[in-house]
């Protein structure tokens, strides 16, 4: 996510819910699907008083808002000053840490070790490449509570059939510089560390869960 990119988030963040919900109610790549998989995020979070929520890529805070309200706890990270500014609007005392993670994550959430209930994330992730969303996601399992969960949302695809017909079909509209999930390849990349269920909501959107391996101790 280069500074063009923060750029263009930043000018798209007052009519982003706008634009992104005209595409979902559409069914119009990329964003259809886009409610149901928020939905179905929200009903396996349990959004109990006090339950800690790290969302990577906050938005304009659609969905974290939701569970911000419902008594979470939300620490929100975005690249995007003006994306972080209308989020918190919508939740004034979450915690806002503006950070590009295509960088990685920040110190500050790495020295937080089992400290989230659930890392959510939508629609965020397809900016990063390969490489960078399989470090970020690694990286996530040592920031859970025991039996924490990992959500992510996003334009993704079962297989790679699926998303090479869904590129043919949406050519024109296609963007080459943004990276979506095939839930086979990342799934068999991170099953050494992660139970990895993989959903399909729409035929360009789906949610990929993961919850970390218990791992039995070594023998001292």
């Amino acid at each position: 996510m280069n500074f063009s990119k923060e750029n263009l988030f930043d000018r798209w963040a007052k009519k982003y819910d706008r634009d992104v919900f005209e595409s979902d109610h559409n069914n119009e790549y990329p964003f259809a699907g886009y409610s149901k998989v928020l939905s179905f995020i929200w009903d396996r979070v349990n959004p109990k008083n006090d339950a800690k929520i790290l969302d990577l890529g906050v938005g304009t805070g659609v969905l974290s808002s939701m569970l911000y309200e419902a008594g979470s706890s939300i620490t929100a990270l975005d690249c995007s000053p003006n994306m972080l500014t209308a989020a918190k609007e919508k939740m004034p005392d979450a915690t806002f840490i503006q950070w590009d993670f295509s960088n990685g994550l920040p110190e500050r959430l790495l020295e937080q070790a089992g400290n989230y209930d659930y890392v959510i994330s939508t629609y965020a992730l397809h900016h990063l490449n390969e490489e960078k969303q399989i470090e970020i996601l690694l990286s996530l399992a040592t920031l859970l509570k025991p039996q924490g969960t990992v959500f992510i949302g996003d334009i993704s695809f079962e297989k790679r059939v699926n998303l090479e017909t869904c590129r043919k079909h949406y050519q024109s509209l296609w963007d080459d510089e943004e990276f979506y999930i095939v839930a086979e390849e990342i799934i068999n990349v991170l099953s050494h560390v992660y139970e990895c269920t993989y959903d399909q909501i729409s035929y360009c959107a789906g949610v990929l869960t993961l919850k970390p391996l218990l791992l039995p101790l070594k023998p001292s």
